[in-house]
């Protein structure tokens, strides 16, 4: 854990006594996106002797690419004859074990994304979806 408070920041006060008791810690990659620490000495009441502390970190949400497929220009055959091959070549193994199912699971997923890659091109930032 990091410390993302200075010790010389008092974050408590009483009767003109100053202390640090209130102590800010973070896991070391949150600690790296810290962007702000700061006591608000603004909001300070005289209800409770603690001061308000804020923390920001910089945090943005990584965004998804996502392709976008012409299905206007699909080329039907093509994807028929690539799934039929791809099938037939993939075939029904004999599956005896978990790792076995698994792996074929994984060739059937890989290849209607794969067709689908090879036979419908990327639709164009500006071109309208059909």
């Amino acid at each position: 854990m990091t410390l993302l408070n200075q010790p010389s920041q008092h974050t408590f006060m009483r009767n003109g006594t100053r202390t640090t008791i209130d102590l800010g810690f973070a896991s070391p990659d949150l600690a790296k996106r810290v962007k702000r620490w700061r006591r608000c000495l603004e909001l300070q009441t005289t209800q409770d002797n603690h001061l308000f502390i804020e923390t920001v970190f910089n945090i943005s949400a990584k965004k998804e690419h996502i392709v976008r497929r012409a299905w206007h220009r699909l080329d039907i055959e093509k994807l028929r004859e690539v799934l039929r091959r791809e099938l037939r070549e993939l075939g029904l193994p004999d599956l005896k074990t978990k790792a076995d199912i698994d792996k074929y699971v994984d060739a059937l997923v890989r290849i209607p994304q794969q067709a689908q890659e090879d036979c419908v091109p990327p639709r164009s930032p500006g071109c309208p979806q059909t």
